[in-house]
């Protein structure tokens, strides 16, 4: 963990060219990932590894655990935290596989990896241990559905591109052969990788998964505020598909009555929607600027919703 960088900062160069090529001007400014009063720790725990954000002096704060996706280590989740961590939450970035010590793929993690961090944000004294909150994209969204539908430590949850069903694992590149996740050392039933399904999703140019009914995640359980994020052209896997599923069951469910639901779908950018105001090279398709405005838009309706229900 020491050896990876924080990248508190960055600097960006703006240049201005007419239409010579000769050069008008140029700007350069400073975007922060982490401002200067925000302090880190890092944390070793049984089955994790963690960095942990807090706004310096801070008491009495609401706190967000973070878990990002499938790329593994804990790089894009901290930049997560940081941005956080900034709005005054104390924020924790776990790298459930990926790093020395933990587990090499994304096979079998233990969702007890989120419920140590849980127990270590309520022992903190500058937290309010009854405003935890839990962030997840892509991966890192099944695995917060997951976890809070067995850890009930949480108020709200914000989760960007989900899935609505448990998949199977990974091994590098390859398929594990067994689930995701685990609970009490039992893994939890998945949906199998189809290569009928992956080919058929080739063919329509959307991805398409049918789902094994026992493999869907129990969001009936789920006992805290619910903000789900995804885009119709989601490359990956059918977010909106799975957000709609997730839906009706909630409606359904007691926890209608009692906690806040609600969706934003995004017309205008992919799988990987990352926090605003950064480069977004992977989408072509869209133009730059509509790839910005859904950026801003999922942001600020994360930072809103964290804001209201933490």
């Amino acid at each position: 963990m020491e050896d990876i960088p924080l990248h508190r900062d960055f600097e960006i160069l703006v240049e201005i060219f007419d239409e010579r090529g000769e050069k008008i001007d140029d700007y350069k400014f400073h975007r922060y990932y982490q401002l200067p009063h925000v302090q880190f720790k890092n944390i070793n725990f049984s089955k994790t590894r963690a960095r942990l954000f807090y706004p310096k002096e801070g008491q009495n704060l609401p706190a967000i655990i973070v878990l990002s996706g499938s790329d593994g280590r804990i790089e894009k989740a901290q930049n997560i935290a940081q941005l956080l961590a900034n709005r005054g939450f104390v924020t924790l970035a776990l790298s459930y596989f990926g790093l020395s010590g933990i587990p090499t793929h994304l096979d079998r993690i233990a969702l007890e990896t989120v419920e140590e961090g849980v127990h270590y944000l309520i022992s903190l004294p500058q937290v309010d241990r009854n405003r935890i909150g839990l962030y997840g994209r892509s991966k890192g969204a099944e695995m917060a559905l997951c976890a809070a539908s067995v850890i009930p430590n949480f108020k709200c949850l914000v989760v960007n591109s989900p899935s609505c069903a448990v998949m199977e694992g990974l091994k590098r590149f390859k398929n594990s052969g067994h689930s995701s996740w685990t609970y009490k050392g039992k893994e939890l039933p998945f949906t199998k990788f189809s290569l009928s399904d992956f080919i058929k999703g080739k063919v329509y140019g959307r991805p398409i998964v049918h789902y094994y009914k026992n493999s869907f995640i129990s969001i009936e359980k789920v006992k805290a505020h619910l903000l789900m994020i995804g885009t119709k052209e989601d490359e990956i896997w059918p977010a909106v598909q799975s957000i709609e599923q997730l839906k009706r069951r909630w409606q359904s469910s007691y926890s209608s009555q009692e906690y806040e639901l609600q969706t934003l779908i995004l017309e205008n950018s992919g799988h990987m929607l990352t926090v605003a105001y950064q480069p977004n090279n992977r989408y072509k398709k869209f133009a730059w600027q509509n790839l910005l405005a859904d950026s801003q838009q999922s942001w600020q309706a994360t930072l809103s919703f964290f804001s209201n229900y933490l």
